[in-house]
Protein backbone atom coordinates (compact mmCIF):
# COMPACT_ATOMS: atom_id res chain seq x y z
CA UNK A 1 0.00 0.00 0.00
CA UNK A 2 1.32 3.41 -0.92
CA UNK A 3 1.24 5.94 1.83
CA UNK A 4 2.84 9.33 2.23
CA UNK A 5 3.35 8.85 5.95
CA UNK A 6 6.60 7.35 7.18
CA UNK A 7 6.89 5.07 10.18
CA UNK A 8 6.41 7.23 13.24
CA UNK A 9 8.71 6.68 16.17
CA UNK A 10 9.28 8.40 19.40
CA UNK A 11 12.77 9.25 20.47
CA UNK A 12 13.83 8.42 23.99
CA UNK A 13 14.04 11.49 26.26
CA UNK A 14 17.56 12.68 26.65
CA UNK A 15 18.62 13.79 30.07
CA UNK A 16 21.45 16.24 29.95
CA UNK A 17 23.55 16.43 33.09
CA UNK A 18 25.52 19.58 33.53
CA UNK A 19 28.61 19.25 35.71
CA UNK A 20 29.18 21.85 38.39
CA UNK A 21 31.74 24.48 37.63
CA UNK A 22 34.86 24.59 39.78
CA UNK A 23 34.40 26.98 42.69
CA UNK A 24 30.58 26.86 42.40
CA UNK A 25 28.11 24.85 44.40
CA UNK A 26 28.19 21.07 44.06
CA UNK A 27 24.56 20.91 42.70
CA UNK A 28 23.69 19.96 39.13
CA UNK A 29 21.04 21.44 36.84
CA UNK A 30 18.91 20.26 33.91
CA UNK A 31 18.63 22.52 30.87
CA UNK A 32 15.23 22.76 29.19
CA UNK A 33 15.08 24.46 25.80
CA UNK A 34 12.14 26.58 24.69
CA UNK A 35 12.70 26.49 20.97
CA UNK A 36 16.18 28.00 20.98
CA UNK A 37 19.46 26.31 20.18
CA UNK A 38 20.97 23.74 22.49
CA UNK A 39 24.11 24.54 24.41
CA UNK A 40 27.42 23.06 23.35
CA UNK A 41 27.24 20.50 26.15
CA UNK A 42 23.74 19.30 25.28
CA UNK A 43 22.56 16.53 22.96
CA UNK A 44 21.34 17.29 19.42
CA UNK A 45 17.82 16.46 20.58
CA UNK A 46 16.05 19.49 21.98
CA UNK A 47 13.10 19.50 24.33
CA UNK A 48 10.76 22.29 23.35
CA UNK A 49 7.49 23.51 24.79
CA UNK A 50 4.53 23.26 22.42
CA UNK A 51 0.79 22.68 22.38
CA UNK A 52 -0.11 20.11 24.99
CA UNK A 53 3.24 20.24 26.77
CA UNK A 54 6.73 19.16 25.85
CA UNK A 55 7.66 18.04 22.39
CA UNK A 56 10.30 15.71 21.07
CA UNK A 57 12.11 17.31 18.13
CA UNK A 58 15.46 16.51 16.65
CA UNK A 59 15.80 20.26 16.31
CA UNK A 60 13.22 22.95 17.00
CA UNK A 61 13.66 24.81 13.71
CA UNK A 62 10.13 25.34 12.39
CA UNK A 63 10.37 22.36 10.03
CA UNK A 64 8.62 19.06 10.63
CA UNK A 65 11.30 16.50 9.78
CA UNK A 66 9.35 13.25 9.60
CA UNK A 67 12.35 11.38 8.20
CA UNK A 68 14.00 12.02 11.55
CA UNK A 69 10.95 10.71 13.42
CA UNK A 70 9.43 14.07 14.34
CA UNK A 71 5.67 13.82 14.89
CA UNK A 72 2.79 15.53 16.64
CA UNK A 73 4.74 15.53 19.89
CA UNK A 74 7.16 17.92 18.19
CA UNK A 75 6.18 21.59 18.14
CA UNK A 76 7.42 21.88 14.53
CA UNK A 77 4.77 19.42 13.33
CA UNK A 78 1.76 20.66 15.22
CA UNK A 79 0.53 22.98 12.44
CA UNK A 80 0.76 20.36 9.68
CA UNK A 81 -2.07 18.23 8.27
CA UNK A 82 -0.49 15.31 10.08
CA UNK A 83 -1.64 16.87 13.35
CA UNK A 84 -4.56 19.05 12.16
CA UNK A 85 -7.10 16.65 10.61
CA UNK A 86 -8.60 17.69 7.24
CA UNK A 87 -6.41 20.78 6.99
CA UNK A 88 -6.20 22.45 3.56
CA UNK A 89 -3.78 25.34 3.09
CA UNK A 90 -3.99 25.77 -0.69
CA UNK A 91 -6.77 24.42 -2.90
CA UNK A 92 -4.72 24.74 -6.10
CA UNK A 93 -1.69 22.64 -5.16
CA UNK A 94 -0.87 19.67 -2.96
CA UNK A 95 1.68 19.95 -0.17
CA UNK A 96 2.21 16.48 1.27
CA UNK A 97 2.81 17.88 4.72
CA UNK A 98 0.56 20.91 5.06
CA UNK A 99 -2.43 19.64 3.04
CA UNK A 100 -4.66 16.66 3.73
CA UNK A 101 -5.20 14.20 0.90
CA UNK A 102 -8.89 15.16 0.72
CA UNK A 103 -8.01 18.74 -0.30
CA UNK A 104 -9.16 19.77 -3.81
CA UNK A 105 -5.56 20.51 -4.78
CA UNK A 106 -4.62 16.89 -4.06
CA UNK A 107 -7.39 15.37 -6.21
CA UNK A 108 -5.00 14.45 -9.04
CA UNK A 109 -1.88 13.90 -6.97
CA UNK A 110 -0.06 10.66 -7.72
CA UNK A 111 -0.48 9.44 -4.14
CA UNK A 112 -3.52 11.22 -2.72
CA UNK A 113 -5.56 10.80 -5.91
CA UNK A 114 -4.47 7.30 -6.92
CA UNK A 115 -7.43 5.75 -8.83
CA UNK A 116 -6.01 2.31 -8.04
CA UNK A 117 -6.69 3.15 -4.36
CA UNK A 118 -3.24 2.14 -3.23
CA UNK A 119 -3.53 4.63 -0.38
CA UNK A 120 -6.97 3.51 0.83
CA UNK A 121 -7.57 1.39 3.92
CA UNK A 122 -11.21 0.36 4.26
CA UNK A 123 -11.45 0.31 8.04
CA UNK A 124 -14.40 2.63 8.53
CA UNK A 125 -12.23 5.63 9.41
CA UNK A 126 -10.98 8.35 7.09
CA UNK A 127 -7.28 8.99 7.57
CA UNK A 128 -7.43 12.23 5.61
CA UNK A 129 -3.68 12.76 5.79
CA UNK A 130 -3.12 9.61 3.73
CA UNK A 131 -6.52 8.84 2.16
CA UNK A 132 -8.16 10.91 -0.58
CA UNK A 133 -11.79 11.45 -1.53
CA UNK A 134 -11.75 8.38 -3.79
CA UNK A 135 -11.37 6.25 -0.65
CA UNK A 136 -14.74 5.00 0.59
CA UNK A 137 -14.04 5.93 4.20
CA UNK A 138 -13.74 9.61 3.24
CA UNK A 139 -16.86 9.99 1.07
CA UNK A 140 -18.84 11.77 3.78
CA UNK A 141 -16.16 14.36 4.53
CA UNK A 142 -17.37 17.91 3.65
CA UNK A 143 -14.46 18.28 1.21
CA UNK A 144 -15.44 15.03 -0.53
CA UNK A 145 -19.24 14.98 -0.48
CA UNK A 146 -19.73 17.24 -3.58
CA UNK A 147 -17.17 15.22 -5.57
CA UNK A 148 -18.92 12.00 -4.60
CA UNK A 149 -22.35 13.38 -5.52
CA UNK A 150 -21.01 14.43 -8.95
CA UNK A 151 -20.58 10.77 -9.96
CA UNK A 152 -23.30 8.93 -11.91
CA UNK A 153 -26.04 7.93 -9.51
CA UNK A 154 -24.32 9.90 -6.76
CA UNK A 155 -22.12 6.93 -5.91
CA UNK A 156 -18.56 6.27 -7.13
CA UNK A 157 -17.77 2.84 -8.57
CA UNK A 158 -14.03 3.26 -9.16
CA UNK A 159 -14.33 3.72 -12.93
CA UNK A 160 -14.51 6.98 -14.85
CA UNK A 161 -17.53 6.76 -17.15
CA UNK A 162 -16.74 9.55 -19.60
CA UNK A 163 -20.20 9.44 -21.12
CA UNK A 164 -21.78 10.79 -17.93
CA UNK A 165 -18.88 11.74 -15.61
CA UNK A 166 -16.15 14.36 -15.70
CA UNK A 167 -13.35 15.62 -13.45
CA UNK A 168 -15.82 16.79 -10.81
CA UNK A 169 -16.44 13.10 -9.97
CA UNK A 170 -13.93 11.30 -7.75
CA UNK A 171 -13.95 8.32 -10.16
CA UNK A 172 -12.18 10.46 -12.77
CA UNK A 173 -9.61 12.05 -10.48
CA UNK A 174 -6.11 10.80 -11.23
CA UNK A 175 -7.12 9.41 -14.64
CA UNK A 176 -5.84 10.69 -18.03
CA UNK A 177 -8.98 12.79 -18.39
CA UNK A 178 -8.04 15.00 -15.45
CA UNK A 179 -4.26 14.88 -14.88
CA UNK A 180 -2.67 17.87 -16.61
CA UNK A 181 0.64 17.53 -18.45
CA UNK A 182 3.15 20.31 -17.92
CA UNK A 183 5.22 20.35 -21.11
CA UNK A 184 8.72 21.40 -20.11
CA UNK A 185 10.85 18.58 -21.55
CA UNK A 186 10.90 16.87 -18.14
CA UNK A 187 8.73 13.95 -17.05
CA UNK A 188 7.82 15.28 -13.61
CA UNK A 189 6.62 13.31 -10.60
CA UNK A 190 3.03 14.37 -11.24
CA UNK A 191 3.10 14.34 -15.05
CA UNK A 192 0.83 11.72 -16.63
CA UNK A 193 2.57 8.93 -18.52
CA UNK A 194 0.55 10.02 -21.55
CA UNK A 195 2.49 13.31 -21.60
CA UNK A 196 4.90 13.77 -24.50
CA UNK A 197 7.63 14.54 -21.95
CA UNK A 198 7.23 11.00 -20.59
CA UNK A 199 7.45 9.25 -23.94
CA UNK A 200 10.86 7.76 -23.12
CA UNK A 201 10.53 7.61 -19.33
CA UNK A 202 11.47 4.11 -18.16
CA UNK A 203 8.99 4.04 -15.27
CA UNK A 204 6.12 4.81 -17.64
CA UNK A 205 7.10 1.78 -19.71
CA UNK A 206 7.48 -0.58 -16.76
CA UNK A 207 4.84 -3.35 -17.10
CA UNK A 208 5.16 -4.23 -13.42
CA UNK A 209 3.42 -0.95 -12.59
CA UNK A 210 0.23 -1.96 -14.42
CA UNK A 211 -2.76 -2.80 -12.22
CA UNK A 212 -5.58 -4.37 -14.23
CA UNK A 213 -8.54 -3.11 -12.23
CA UNK A 214 -10.45 -1.08 -14.81
CA UNK A 215 -9.01 2.27 -13.67
CA UNK A 216 -6.10 4.00 -15.37
CA UNK A 217 -3.83 5.64 -12.79
CA UNK A 218 -1.95 7.54 -15.46
CA UNK A 219 0.80 8.90 -13.20
CA UNK A 220 1.82 5.36 -12.26
CA UNK A 221 0.60 3.31 -15.22
CA UNK A 222 1.94 3.74 -18.74
CA UNK A 223 -0.07 3.84 -21.93
CA UNK A 224 0.85 0.21 -22.63
CA UNK A 225 -1.17 -0.91 -19.59
CA UNK A 226 -4.51 -2.53 -20.39
CA UNK A 227 -6.50 0.06 -18.42
CA UNK A 228 -4.91 2.96 -20.31
CA UNK A 229 -4.03 1.99 -23.87
CA UNK A 230 -7.52 2.43 -25.35
CA UNK A 231 -8.01 5.94 -23.93
CA UNK A 232 -7.69 8.88 -26.34
CA UNK A 233 -4.92 10.50 -24.29
CA UNK A 234 -2.79 7.41 -24.92
CA UNK A 235 -3.52 7.10 -28.65
CA UNK A 236 -0.22 8.83 -29.47
CA UNK A 237 1.43 11.26 -27.06
CA UNK A 238 2.99 13.19 -30.00
CA UNK A 239 0.41 12.12 -32.56
CA UNK A 240 -0.47 15.67 -33.50
CA UNK A 241 3.02 16.40 -34.82
CA UNK A 242 3.50 13.10 -36.61
CA UNK A 243 0.00 13.03 -38.00
CA UNK A 244 0.34 16.56 -39.33
CA UNK A 245 3.68 15.80 -40.99
CA UNK A 246 2.45 12.59 -42.54
CA UNK A 247 -0.74 14.20 -43.71
CA UNK A 248 1.14 17.07 -45.32
CA UNK A 249 3.71 14.88 -47.07
CA UNK A 250 1.06 12.49 -48.29
CA UNK A 251 -1.24 15.23 -49.43
CA UNK A 252 1.46 17.05 -51.40
CA UNK A 253 2.45 14.29 -53.85
CA UNK A 254 -1.11 13.05 -54.15
CA UNK A 255 -2.44 16.51 -54.84
CA UNK A 256 0.25 17.20 -57.43
CA UNK A 257 -0.30 13.90 -59.14
CA UNK A 258 -4.04 14.36 -59.21
CA UNK A 259 -3.73 17.92 -60.48
CA UNK A 260 -1.37 16.85 -63.27
CA UNK A 261 -3.64 14.03 -64.37
CA UNK A 262 -6.65 16.29 -64.38
CA UNK A 263 -4.86 19.01 -66.34
CA UNK A 264 -3.59 16.52 -68.93
CA UNK A 265 -7.01 15.02 -69.41
CA UNK A 266 -8.62 18.41 -69.83
CA UNK A 267 -5.98 19.55 -72.35
CA UNK A 268 -6.43 16.42 -74.41
CA UNK A 269 -10.16 16.82 -74.51
CA UNK A 270 -9.87 20.45 -75.58
CA UNK A 271 -7.43 19.59 -78.39
CA UNK A 272 -9.75 16.94 -79.70
CA UNK A 273 -12.62 19.40 -79.82
CA UNK A 274 -10.51 21.95 -81.68
CA UNK A 275 -9.53 19.46 -84.43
Amino acid sequence: MVQRSLLLWFGLPVVVLVAAWAGCSSGTGKTTGTGGGASASSSSKTTGVGVGGGSTCLHVDGKCDRNAGENCNCVDCQNTALCVPDQCIDDTSCDHLLDSCICPGCANDGICGDPDKGNCVDDGKCDSFNEGCHCKDCWTKPACAPRVAACAGGKPDGKCDRAVEDCSCVDCEGTPLCVVCVIDNVCGANDPCSCVDCKTDQACHDPSRCVDDGACAIIHEGCACNDCKALPECASPDGGVDAGGDAGSDAGPDAGSDAGSDAGADAGADAGDGG
